[in-house]
């Protein structure tokens, strides 16, 4: 099996390498059908909203701003009828319910949080959910839903893995960790693969290669974040000796990690897991003895342009833009925008620089405060805004008050500068809640929110795509936008956001 991809492999790549596509994805537009019902079990009432969201191809899942939603009431009898355009001949989706309270419910839920689904135009499905958002797929296309579910099921580890694996938490035991965290998450590739190989000639043949990219991503795209997102820190060296035996283990696996397979780059997961791998190693590349994050664009580019061609060094670059939001990086991707071809790539990259563009407008946000009093963007032109998102319950965003103390103090007693909290919470007793801990927030901040809408929902996000927090945004007195990656006060005790700001006055 594994010598027969190594040639399908090779095939592929001689013909990208001709300039003719294997395969497109751009086939006549269809329909995709979506009907069912709701088990009695199942934590939904009628007059719910059954939800599609639909993921521009390439985009990541997560990029909020990079999808379209379709929604089907769910009658008396809890059931529901959706048929929606299918832009695409293969799409990924994310199935939900967007309940009367304001609260979404993701019915695609795997261990480590809502999972997209690949679909296909001319797909006719009947669903049947039951208790804990589990679904039942049937109808024309349900093999490739029921074989994903199964995947998801598997979540990163084996079941009890990671609580296995704290015993190992000594700073002397990094190396050991991730070694541990390597073979389970081989081992779970393993057994998804083994799931995979049961459904290898039910599925067609690209279905199946993208699904097979699916499960890689996903797990070493896993593994990869969770050590760049390591808490421990101060222990440089044995993180930077553990990095090094991960990279040479994850290099010298068997599982194939092509550099321009056009199905990998379609996968919703494999993208996301190169750009993990390289993220991580720019973090620790850098002389001394820190984690350095904050390393130059440049840098990152420099690593794609050597390592990746075709669509995925595309794929790559973008992921780049829009992840690491850096704020020199509008100017390569204008540069790149002229010389890539006009694929959907090149479509995203477009609209994420019409977002970030420097002096292009601020979304214009109409917000409530605590008393319900409507605060619009215009209401802030003539100041220069700095702008903090969270919700709570975030881990980090409780970090930002006390980082922003010193900017806000320098330029305490001006109104040349206006400081802003949004909170994104669905319910708006949950931002209350927040609110009054005293933790997420500062007295001298203007205080609104999005609730009702939920942190996907809101248009004011989704323009912005901002799908992590905390995250700050400044826009200038014109009301037109700076950067959504302005430099993180938690870093450097507030003085380059201080010079950001003082530039702009």
């Amino acid at each position: 099996m594994k010598s027969i991809h190594k040639l399908a492999c090779l095939v592929f790549g001689f013909f990208y390498f001709l300039g003719t596509p294997i395969r497109s994805f751009a086939e006549p537009p269809g329909y995709l059908v979506l009907m069912g019902m709701f088990e009695d079990s199942a934590s939904v009432e009628p007059g719910d909203e059954f939800q599609v969201k639909v993921i521009r191809n390439y985009a990541y899942y997560e990029w909020i701003g990079y999808a379209k939603s379709y929604k089907a009431i769910i009658d008396a009898s809890r059931s529901f009828f959706l048929e929606l355009p299918a832009e695409e001949s293969l799409f990924y989706m994310m199935l939900a319910v967007s309940r009367a309270d304001g609260t979404t419910v993701f019915l695609n839920f795997g261990q480590t949080g809502e999972l997209p689904l690949l679909a296909a135009a001319g797909d006719s499905l009947n669903l049947t959910v039951r208790e804990n958002g589990y679904i039942d797929f049937q109808g024309k296309g349900a093999e490739k839903l029921r074989c994903q579910q199964q995947l998801h099921n598997l979540g990163f580890v084996p079941t009890g893995g990671l609580e296995a694996l704290s015993v190992l938490s000594s700073p002397n035991s990094f190396r050991e960790y991730y070694e541990r965290l390597l073979d389970l998450t081989e081992r779970n590739l393993q057994m998804k693969q083994a799931i995979l190989t049961c459904y290898r000639y039910r599925l067609p043949e690209n279905i199946y290669h993208i699904l097979y990219y699916d499960c890689i991503g996903f797990q070493y795209g896993r593994l990869y974040r969770s050590f760049y997102n390591s808490q421990n820190a101060k222990y440089f060296n044995e993180r930077r000796a553990a990095l090094k035996e991960l990279i040479r283990k994850t290099a010298a696996t068997r599982w194939v990690f092509p550099k321009w397979d056009n199905e990998a780059v379609f996968s919703a997961y494999y993208t996301g897991a190169i750009f993990e791998k390289a993220r991580l190693e720019l973090a620790f590349a850098a002389p001394g003895n820190e984690v350095h994050k904050d390393f130059p664009f440049r840098d990152y580019i420099d690593l794609v342009e050597k390592n990746y061609i075709g669509l995925l060094g595309e794929a790559l670059t973008l992921y780049g833009y829009v992840e690491l939001s850096k704020k020199e990086s509008i100017v390569y991707a204008e540069t790149a925008l002229d010389s890539w071809p006009d694929d959907p790539l090149r479509s995203l990259l477009k609209d994420w620089i019409s977002k970030n563009k420097v002096n292009t407008k601020a979304y214009p946000f109409e917000l409530p405060d605590k008393d319900g009093k409507t605060h619009r963007l215009r209401d802030f032109e003539g100041k220069v805004m700095v702008i903090d998102f969270w919700f709570t319950g975030c881990f980090g965003c409780k970090y930002m008050p006390s980082a922003l103390r010193p900017v806000v103090d320098r330029f305490k007693g001006t109104d040349e500068v206006v400081f802003i909290s949004i909170n994104v919470d669905v319910k708006q007793e949950r931002w209350k809640e927040g609110r009054e801990s005293g933790d997420y927030t500062l007295p001298e901040q203007v205080e609104l929110s999005t609730y009702g809408t939920g942190r996907d929902g809101h248009p004011l996000l989704k323009y912005y795509n901002i799908n992590s927090y905390p995250q700050l945004l400044i826009v200038d007195q014109k009301g037109n936008n700076v950067t959504t990656s302005p430099p993180d006060p938690r870093i450097d005790q507030g003085t380059g956001l201080i010079k950001l700001v003082e530039s702009l006055l």
